[in-house]
Order: C-alpha cells, then structure tokens, then sequence
C-alpha cells in the first residue's frame, strides 16, 4: 500500500480528529473538492473510494488498538517488575508473585473424584452381538 503525501496526511489527520473535510483540506484539497467528495473517499462502497488510505486507516487503527490492551507478555513483565521493585510494599510483590507463580503452572491442583454415576442409557442390557446387528441395520 503507497500513498502518496497528500492522502497519508489527509489520513493521518483523519486519525487524529475523525473529521473528514477538514483533514482533507488540511491535507492539501481544494476547499469544493473536499466538501464534494472526502465522505466519498472513506466510503469502501463508493466508485471514488481511495482505497489505499483505507487500508492505512484502518491498519493504524489496529496497531492503536493493539497498544491499547497489554498482552499476556507486558503482564507477566509488569508483574516481574513490581515483584522485584524493594520500594513496593511486601504485601504487594506477594500478590505478584503469586500471580506470576499461577500463571507459570506452579500451583495444579489434584482433584481425585471416585463414586458412581447413573447413567440413563438405553442401550446397556444389550450384548455386544446386538449392537452389531443395530448397527447394520442402519
């Protein structure tokens, strides 16, 4: 995807205020060319759709969002960090060490169950030749 500079900063101010003329005409367009036809050009359906700056737009917008959220990593390493920060309060770096040491598998519990469950099946009292024939029969 290549844009020329024009449509980058016309997107990239698009981005910024979500307002479509006046980043066109900060962009560079004549004043009537971006009244006429900036809701155009982010409009996908639109013969004069700029195809190229929606695809920008919208893999900026991903990256925005991506660093919007902390992933699993930038957790455990917050959590590493706090835990070995000597300024946080003990309390504290217990807490994350726990986490930590849960998120690692350092806690499995074992769960032994014994007893019996009834089961309503139909095909219980059968021999194994019935169910053969059953079968077949299908």
């Amino acid at each position: 995807m290549k844009l020329n500079a024009r449509d980058k900063k016309f997107a990239d101010e698009y981005i910024r205020t979500g307002k479509i003329i006046e980043s066109a005409i900060k962009a560079g367009f004549a004043e009537s060319t971006a009244r006429d036809r900036a809701a155009e050009w982010l409009n996908p359906n639109s013969k004069s759709a700029k195809l190229s700056v929606l695809e920008y737009i919208s893999e900026i917008n991903k990256k925005i969002e991506k660093e919007k959220i902390a992933d699993a990593k930038e957790i455990q390493e917050f959590w590493t960090k706090t835990f070995r920060d000597e300024e946080v309060e003990m309390k504290d770096r217990i807490k994350t060490s726990e986490l930590l040491a849960k998120v690692q598998g350092a806690f499995v519990e074992n769960i032994n169950l014994t007893g019996n469950i009834k089961t309503n099946n139909p095909f219980d009292d059968l021999s194994v030749e019935e169910l053969r024939k059953l079968i077949k029969s299908d």
